[in-house]
């Protein structure tokens, strides 16, 4: 143990405010589920249908927008800090083709 004390010493000294802010985080995460719950549902609803009415251009806009770093990083965030699993871009299909000798 008396080898470690001086890392522990170092931990409370200079990140006492760590275990502060995983608390915060986890209360503020308890607290907001249930709004979270509806924003997510609203969202996928709302993807789901402008995927799903009939323009092309719509749903190629959307796929635009779902895979662009503007809107993945705070769905990150969101998803990390919230709990809020935001749409996400259809996985790209990967067709394999035999080649012909």
């Amino acid at each position: 143990m008396n080898e470690l004390q001086p890392l522990i010493d170092f931990a409370k000294a200079h990140f006492a405010w760590f275990p502060k802010f995983l608390m915060w985080m986890g209360i503020i995460r308890v607290v907001l589920k249930p709004f979270n719950l509806w924003l997510q549902s609203f969202l996928n609803g709302l993807v789901d249908y402008l995927r799903g009415d009939g323009y092309a251009d719509d749903a190629e806009w959307i796929n635009k927008v779902l895979r662009s770093r503007w809107y993945r990083f705070p769905a990150w965030l969101l998803d990390y800090f919230a709990s809020v699993k935001l749409p996400q871009a259809p996985a790209p299909t990967l067709s394999l083709t035999s080649g012909e000798n």
